[in-house]
This record gives C-alpha cells, structure tokens and sequence, in this order.
C-alpha cells in the first residue's frame, strides 16, 4: 500500500483566464509503482481542500455578506447573492487528457470586497466542508474562469489532495526455455537482444576457441576486455542480467548455444 499527498497550487490571471488549468490529475498516480506490471492496483483519491485566494480589483466592488457560522450552506448561497456585484464566475470541472471540456462540477462566483479574500471551493461545490471531492485514476480536475480578467486580477488555487494505492501482486508464471545457436566470429556479434523479463540464461561455448562476451553495449565487446568462456564450458547468469548479450573471438570462428527462459506477469 502506497499513501500520500500533492499539493494544488495554480494561479489564473489576464493571461490565461480562459484556459483549462489542471488542478489535480489522477492518471499519474499509477506511475508511482515502480514495476507496475507486477501488480493489480486499486487507487483511491479525493481533494480534502480546495481554496481560491481573489485579488480582483477590475470588477465592481460587492458589500461584505454577514455570514454566521450556524448558517446553512442556502443561508449563507442567499447571503451571497444578495450582495455579488458582476462577480467573476470559476468553473469547476472534470477533464481528460485529451479534451479541454468535461463533466461540470459547479461554478463559484468570486466577489470583490475591496482587497484580497479567500473562498472554500469546496463548501461551494460540495455544500458540506467535512467532505473531500473523489477522484477515479482517470479523471482531471480542471479550474476555468468564465469571465474574463484583466491586468492585477489574481485568483490563485490552494489545495491538497490525498491518495492511497492498494497493490496485490500478480503470480507469474514462466515460459518454457527456448533454445538458440549463433556462431561468432572476430567482430562483435549479437547473442541475445535485451529483455526486461528475463529469468534464466545459459551460454555454452561449444566450438575450439575461447569467446569473450559482454552485457550492454555492443563497444565493451572486445577481446581481454569483458568475460572470457573457454572452449566446452558453459555459464549461467546469475546476476539476472537483462540486458543484450555480445560476444566475439580474437580471430577464428565458434558457436555458442544456449536456452533463455522469460516470465510473464
């Protein structure tokens, strides 16, 4: 099991007042397994706190509401209604990576009271403050002004998001041992392509000369410069090596066989 936080930090001013700005994206969450393949993953998120911090200066300037904290959150919708002077309208929605649009949330109207003020978004959006906002791990949760905002107007969006990962490990199973035969000569030669799911290999010098062979790059291929496999021996890769495999002689010909086994995930 995974847990953590992020925080939301975006700021919304004259220069991208219309735009979709990403507040949370829960599609990157799965990337913090590393090896993920390995694993079946349930992801649960929600934001816990959201909050717009407003300078806007270029709007007509709104009387404070007299709000009280037994208030409901329709006293408090009224309280505010009454007294919103051509607020600016923020969005509030669900996106995609692959649309600017998406499932609309809610839109908070953000006042001017003659300085800079905060506004709970979530108490506007979820009407309740003890309550987080879910997110699934293929959702975006996007924040667009629809009214326009002009030079020294600020919104600038706070939040945290909480995560948990629940990962169960799948079983893998592997596959039967394929056989491989490459004859090698005095220029580097590929014995096997690299593989992320290697398992088992075994290398078998089975000609009359020696044959050096090297893990990786095919340059450290070079003759009394990487590991030396005599004739008629053979050599397991203990260290679970998964990348390529090269091989050369110093100036004849030989063959190398040998079986490579995988596993699946």
């Amino acid at each position: 099991m995974v847990r953590g936080v992020k925080n939301i930090t975006a700021n919304i001013n004259a220069a991208n007042w219309s735009n979709a700005i990403e507040l949370f994206n829960g599609t990157i969450l799965e990337s913090l397994i590393t090896e993920r393949y390995k694993y079946d993953i349930g992801i649960y998120s929600y934001i816990s706190s959201l909050n717009a911090r407003c300078y806007i200066p270029n709007i007509a300037q709104s009387q404070i509401p007299t709000i009280y904290p037994e208030d409901s959150y329709y006293q408090r919708w009224e309280k505010k209604q009454e007294v919103l002077q051509g607020a600016v309208d923020l969005q509030i929605f669900y996106g995609n990576m692959a649309t600017e649009n998406g499932l609309n949330l809610g839109i908070v109207k953000l006042p001017y009271y003659g300085g800079i003020h905060t506004e709970n978004l979530l108490i506007e959006l979820i009407t309740n403050q003890n309550e987080g906002l879910a997110i699934d791990s293929n959702s975006i949760v996007k924040a667009r002004c629809l009214t326009q905002l002009h030079n020294n107007d600020s919104i600038n969006i706070l939040g945290m998001a909480e995560y948990q990962l629940d990962t169960v490990p799948q079983t893998p199973t592997l596959t039967q041992p394929e056989n491989f035969g490459v004859t090698i000569g005095n220029t580097p030669t590929l014995v096997r392509p690299s593989n992320i799911n290697r398992y088992r290999l075994h290398l078998q010098n089975v000609g009359s000369v020696g044959v050096w062979f090297c893990h990786g790059d095919i340059s450290n291929c070079v003759p009394y410069q990487c590991l030396y496999l005599p004739p008629n021996a053979g050599w397991d890769d203990e260290l679970k090596s998964t990348a390529s495999i090269y091989a050369i002689t110093e100036d004849s010909v030989t063959n190398i066989v040998g079986l490579e086994q995988i596993i699946n995930w």
